[in-house]
């Protein structure tokens, strides 16, 4: 028999009497007959303890969502900011890892080359922008 993979689900219980709850590898639920939100690791099989459990209380409701994930464009954007794939990339200074500049997700590295100007103009507000700019070894 094989075992459903457990997701992230957000569950919110609405009115009817206080309960108890335990579902394996999760933690009490104790719900107090107003509305109770809760963030639990369930597969199918759990999702349907909780409904079948549900049925016997009709005057409570729940509502079982799972959590979005992340999309493919956002996971390789983490793994970047991660410096995955990233091993070989050479900045064009030592100063690069700690400016305000650094952007890993642009071509250069450098939000001052890469940005667009409205962002440039008011990165430029701010003053560790302007004094890292200004100091940079490379410009």
């Amino acid at each position: 028999m094989a075992v459903d993979p457990y997701a992230l689900h957000t569950v919110t219980f609405r009115g009817g009497s206080p309960f108890d709850i335990r579902l394996p590898g999760n933690p009490l639920v104790r719900h107090d007959g107003g509305t109770t939100v809760v963030s639990l690791l369930l597969n199918d099989y759990l999702i349907g303890s909780i409904q079948s459990f549900m049925a016997d209380l009709p005057d409570t409701k729940a509502e079982i969502r799972p959590v979005d994930g992340q999309t493919k464009e956002q996971r390789a954007e983490r793994e970047v900011l991660l410096g995955i794939g990233q091993e070989n990339r050479v900045w064009p200074c030592v100063a690069c890892p700690s400016c305000f500049w650094l952007d890993p997700l642009t071509p250069s590295g450098c939000g001052a080359n890469d940005w667009d100007a409205d962002i440039k103009a008011e990165a430029m507000t701010m003053v560790v922008a302007a004094n890292d700019l200004a100091a940079c070894p490379v410009r």
